[in-house]
Protein backbone atom coordinates (compact mmCIF):
# COMPACT_ATOMS: atom_id res chain seq x y z
CA UNK A 1 0.00 0.00 0.00
CA UNK A 2 3.07 2.39 0.70
CA UNK A 3 4.66 2.01 -2.25
CA UNK A 4 1.91 2.69 -4.39
CA UNK A 5 0.46 5.57 -2.12
CA UNK A 6 -2.61 4.65 -1.43
CA UNK A 7 -2.50 4.07 2.72
CA UNK A 8 -5.22 6.09 2.95
CA UNK A 9 -7.54 4.26 1.16
CA UNK A 10 -7.78 1.43 3.99
CA UNK A 11 -6.38 3.76 7.18
CA UNK A 12 -9.41 6.62 6.74
CA UNK A 13 -12.63 7.20 5.95
CA UNK A 14 -12.78 8.86 2.26
CA UNK A 15 -15.98 10.28 1.09
CA UNK A 16 -16.42 10.13 -2.58
CA UNK A 17 -15.58 13.54 -4.37
CA UNK A 18 -17.39 15.68 -6.29
CA UNK A 19 -15.56 16.65 -9.77
CA UNK A 20 -14.64 14.44 -12.54
CA UNK A 21 -11.17 14.03 -12.21
CA UNK A 22 -11.36 13.55 -8.22
CA UNK A 23 -13.96 10.53 -8.61
CA UNK A 24 -11.59 9.08 -11.70
CA UNK A 25 -8.88 9.41 -9.38
CA UNK A 26 -11.01 7.84 -6.10
CA UNK A 27 -12.08 4.88 -8.32
CA UNK A 28 -8.71 4.05 -9.66
CA UNK A 29 -6.98 4.38 -6.09
CA UNK A 30 -10.22 2.18 -4.79
CA UNK A 31 -9.54 -0.13 -7.30
CA UNK A 32 -6.02 -0.74 -6.80
CA UNK A 33 -6.08 -1.28 -2.80
CA UNK A 34 -8.88 -3.58 -3.29
CA UNK A 35 -7.22 -5.85 -5.55
CA UNK A 36 -3.86 -5.19 -3.50
CA UNK A 37 -5.80 -6.43 -0.24
CA UNK A 38 -7.75 -9.29 -2.19
CA UNK A 39 -4.58 -10.64 -3.85
CA UNK A 40 -2.47 -10.94 -0.25
CA UNK A 41 -5.18 -12.93 1.47
CA UNK A 42 -5.85 -16.68 1.55
CA UNK A 43 -8.75 -17.96 -0.43
CA UNK A 44 -10.20 -19.57 3.10
CA UNK A 45 -10.41 -15.60 3.96
CA UNK A 46 -12.39 -14.39 0.77
CA UNK A 47 -15.93 -14.71 1.81
CA UNK A 48 -15.46 -12.51 4.80
CA UNK A 49 -14.55 -9.80 2.60
CA UNK A 50 -16.49 -10.55 -0.46
CA UNK A 51 -19.97 -8.45 0.25
CA UNK A 52 -17.74 -4.81 1.66
CA UNK A 53 -18.05 -2.38 -0.15
CA UNK A 54 -15.00 -0.14 0.46
CA UNK A 55 -11.03 -1.69 1.03
CA UNK A 56 -11.60 0.51 4.33
CA UNK A 57 -13.77 -2.05 5.24
CA UNK A 58 -12.28 -5.11 3.70
CA UNK A 59 -9.36 -3.42 5.95
CA UNK A 60 -11.41 -3.53 9.15
CA UNK A 61 -12.78 -6.71 8.94
CA UNK A 62 -9.70 -8.47 8.44
CA UNK A 63 -8.21 -6.58 11.40
CA UNK A 64 -11.30 -8.06 13.58
CA UNK A 65 -10.75 -11.28 12.53
CA UNK A 66 -6.91 -11.35 13.52
CA UNK A 67 -7.59 -9.36 16.52
CA UNK A 68 -7.60 -10.70 20.14
CA UNK A 69 -9.55 -8.36 21.80
CA UNK A 70 -11.79 -10.76 24.48
CA UNK A 71 -9.85 -11.65 27.88
CA UNK A 72 -10.98 -14.57 28.56
CA UNK A 73 -9.16 -15.62 24.51
CA UNK A 74 -6.22 -14.33 25.92
CA UNK A 75 -6.16 -16.18 29.37
CA UNK A 76 -6.85 -19.34 27.34
CA UNK A 77 -4.28 -19.15 24.66
CA UNK A 78 -1.60 -18.11 27.54
CA UNK A 79 -2.83 -21.44 29.31
CA UNK A 80 -2.33 -23.30 25.95
CA UNK A 81 1.18 -21.67 25.51
CA UNK A 82 1.74 -22.44 29.41
CA UNK A 83 0.66 -26.39 28.70
CA UNK A 84 2.80 -26.49 26.13
CA UNK A 85 6.33 -25.19 28.04
CA UNK A 86 5.31 -27.90 30.54
CA UNK A 87 4.87 -30.76 28.82
CA UNK A 88 8.34 -30.28 26.57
Amino acid sequence: MEENELQDQVEKVISRPEGEEEKSKYKKNEAKARIILVYSIKDHLIPHVVGLKTTKAIYDALGKLYAINNINKKLALKNNLHNIIMTK
